[in-house]
């Protein structure tokens, strides 16, 4: 009787790794057949075929500069500059505003640097489609935790019927601008990172190109000088008998540099001038070099003050 329950166990548990391969296998011959047969596509595989597809429409459409706030540096060129475009991570609106901005004057030879990447060229489409594949889905309610583990093994089975290949970024190469490990890093340290990459990236490029710097309102200038302006006049509507808060707006900088001495004053609560006091670095960097400062104006109210 013993024997006979070892046995049954034992075939059990080498029937079990079969199971699983037998179901992998199942999976496996699925994608492939997808690749060969768009009928053959599961029910997943077409939704992914169509909403990216959707997405690479999306980035084609016009889009008019007039739904941009720039601030330009007083030494901008145009084709041979460095374009900084703020972002609110996961916001699918202003991210396609930023994509299709690119999409529309990017060149061949241009380079743009990616927040969240190591430093170090590889394509960028790949990056930007998840980007917005995850936050498109995220808008839809139908985000998921393994969005970005999915995408891959989505796009390897599908990608013979996605459009992708019709965006001029598709052929453009990127870096990031972090370095190993910025996640444990200070916004000093990742900010003086990104004009190191800059800089870098710059010496390879020579005279040619432009570079998009892809980043979070945290990391840009001009973002800052809005938030801060906004902050007190929003305050000011809420205590407008303080005369504190109306001598900071009546004083408030009319440029970008000036901003930043007036952001050391205890005029701005705390938390927000350590934010403000890691990004001098870029914004001595735009200075000094052909700059711009690009945000979509779904971000609300955006002046455009000087650099310096």
């Amino acid at each position: 009787m013993k024997n006979i329950i070892k046995n049954s166990l034992l075939s059990a548990l080498i029937a079990l790794p079969a199971c699983a391969i037998k179901k992998k296998n199942f999976e496996l011959q699925s994608s492939k057949k997808c690749q060969d047969d768009l009928s053959a596509c599961s029910k997943e595989e077409r939704k992914f075929i169509d909403t990216v597809n959707l997405l690479v429409k999306n980035l084609q459409e016009p889009i008019e500069d007039s739904a941009f706030a720039f601030t330009k540096s007083p030494i901008f060129v145009e084709n041979h500059a460095v374009i900084f475009m703020g972002e609110e991570h996961g916001n699918y609106e202003i991210l396609l505003d930023n994509y299709r901005y690119i999409e529309k004057i990017v060149q061949p030879k241009d380079r743009i640097l990616l927040e969240g990447e190591t430093y170090g060229l590889k394509p960028f489409a790949h990056n930007l489609m998840q980007n917005l594949y995850a936050a498109y889905r995220k808008k839809m309610n139908e985000s998921d935790v393994l969005d970005q583990v999915h995408y891959s093994d989505l796009k390897m089975a599908t990608k013979r019927y996605l459009h992708v290949g019709e965006l001029k970024i598709e052929k453009t190469f990127s870096t990031g601008w972090e370095s190993k490990g910025w996640g444990q890093h200070t916004l000093l340290q990742r900010n003086t990172t990104m004009v190191n990459s800059l800089s870098d990236t710059l010496k390879q490029m020579g005279a040619e190109g432009q570079i998009f710097v892809i980043a979070g309102n945290a990391h840009i200038p001009v973002s800052h000088y809005n938030r801060g302006r906004n902050g007190l006049e929003e305050k000011a509507k809420q205590d407008p008998s303080n005369p504190q808060l109306a001598n900071a707006i009546q004083s408030f900088p009319a440029t970008i540099s000036g901003f930043y001495v007036f952001a050391e004053t205890d005029l701005l609560p705390t938390k927000f001038r350590d934010i403000v006091a890691s990004t001098p670095c870029i914004h001595t960097f735009a200075v000094e070099h052909s700059s711009m400062y690009v945000l979509s104006k779904k971000l609300g109210l955006l002046r455009t003050p000087p650099f310096s």
